[in-house]
């Protein structure tokens, strides 16, 4: 049988073992602890001194989770006031009446789940009237349980300066449309390119019809989803699109 008084001296001197592990550790944690600090305020100071716009946003809400302060320099508003004012309110008072369009069909395009990134071009008003032009990337940030989209995280890229003549804003322009008809064109199925590229090349609805081998009024709903994915009824707006797009 051991001393007990040995027993008991070998246990303190596991036991101070055991803290000295512990303070080793606790030491080793707060230079960890310390390095990563550094490392996300080096991380943050990049993304605020950058000339991009980062938000992420809540998709039911629309409302601003965090955004760098790029914002506020380019645009005169802080994350605060826009929530204050409320996404929505802000889009449609500082937004393009041409680009609201294209921010609604963003949303819509998360909500539905058609895909991770969405590009577009916007132009917004700052706080001083002045319009400041965006190419914007919109991905998932994060999705819910039932893997639908919770928040979106937008990159925004400030090409206002280099934008100083008329054609470059015309070709920009240009390009916000051809990346709006991409949506469109990704958003139909294939039997409604089918549909249309068919109604492009002169068919009747009854004509294309028989050549797909199904009903009038199959075609004539097809047609109908097509015009209301492409903003417009009349066939001869859905032809050019067609023929725009490279469908026809």
């Amino acid at each position: 049988m051991k001393d007990p008084d040995y027993s008991i001296s070998e246990l303190k001197k596991e036991l101070e073992r055991k803290i000295l592990q512990l303070k080793s550790s606790e030491n080793e944690l707060i230079k960890n602890n310390i390095k990563l600090k550094e490392s996300l305020l080096f991380s943050e100071d990049i993304l605020n001194n950058i000339n991009v716009v980062i938000q992420i946003n809540d998709l039911e809400t629309l409302e601003i989770i965090w955004a760098n302060d790029t914002t506020q320099k380019l645009l005169g508003y802080s994350a605060e006031e826009i929530y204050q004012m409320g996404s929505m309110n802000f889009v449609k008072k500082h937004y393009h009446p041409d680009d609201i369009e294209t921010f609604m069909k963003c949303i819509e395009f998360f909500r539905e789940n058609k895909g991770n990134n969405f590009y577009a071009i916007y132009r917004v008003k700052n706080k001083k009237g002045k319009w400041v032009v965006f190419y914007s990337n919109r991905s998932v940030f994060k999705r819910n349980r039932d893997k639908t989209v919770k928040y979106i995280l937008g990159v925004s890229v400030n090409i206002t300066e280099p934008l100083n003549t008329g054609r470059q804003l015309e070709d920009l322009l240009k390009e916000n449309i051809r990346l709006k008809n991409e949506i469109i064109i990704h958003s139909l199925t294939k039997r409604e390119k089918q549909v249309l590229q068919l109604i492009a090349r002169g068919n009747t609805c009854k004509k294309v019809a028989k050549i797909l081998e199904i009903s009038y009024y199959t075609v004539d709903t097809h047609r109908k989803r097509i015009a209301k994915k492409i903003g417009s009824n009349n066939i001869a707006s859905m032809t050019r699109f067609a023929v725009e797009n490279g469908l026809a």
